[in-house]
């Protein structure tokens, strides 16, 4: 059965089949307190109300519908709530939003040279700097649960490639989930001391 055009089958086995093959294409989720389906779509997922099921899925029906509901449940794909955590859940009661399935997968290999050039620059040619900003990245990357990691401030006149790993390298590496902004704006305006203190 194609994963966008369900139909109804004779079997009732083989409509669970084809109902439990659809939900993994799809890979959809229902979560009883929103009342909707949530559907991975474009890299993201897509909220679709019961009623609106019919208009992405053309072939869509009311037995369909019902068989796919009580597959999903045993398939432990309807959840209570949704929530957004990068920590491992304890069970299936909570659907969590944050997804990590594109993030770039580390490769065998070498890594291109001109990666080595931005740490240089970004750590202004001192060894414990680059070793630094290697080590926050690689452990953000293992650990992205852990908020207790200093943020990176990151010093220099423009074009040492502050934007270029965090808007594009960094970007990249974590499927879009990053945010760079100037101190001001995360901070609020500083008074002298505490800028100092940022600097140190």
């Amino acid at each position: 059965m194609a994963s966008d055009n369900p139909n109804e089958q004779n079997s009732p086995q083989g409509m669970w089949a084809d109902a439990e093959q659809f939900i993994r294409d799809n890979d959809i989720h229902y979560v009883l307190k929103s009342g909707k389906y949530f559907v991975w779509r474009e890299n993201e997922w897509i909220a679709i109300p019961p009623a609106n099921f019919k208009r992405f899925f053309p072939g869509w029906n009311k037995d369909f519908a019902e068989t796919v509901t009580h597959s999903m449940e045993s398939m432990g794909r309807v959840h209570k709530d949704l929530t957004y955590s990068y920590r491992d859940l304890p069970n299936g009661d909570y659907f969590n939003m944050v997804s990590r399935k594109n993030w770039l997968k580390p490769a065998e290999g070498q890594h291109h040279w001109l990666f080595d050039v931005l740490m240089f620059t970004l750590g202004g040619g001192k060894d414990e700097n680059i070793e630094h900003l290697e080590r926050v990245i690689t452990y953000k990357y293992m650990h992205p649960e852990e908020f207790r990691l200093p943020c990176l401030l990151i010093h220099g006149e423009g074009g040492i490639g502050k934007n270029l790993l965090v808007d594009k390298i960094l970007h990249l590496i974590f499927d879009g989930q990053t945010v760079s902004l100037l101190s001001d704006n995360a901070l609020g305006s500083s008074t002298a001391s505490s800028k100092e203190r940022r600097l140190r």
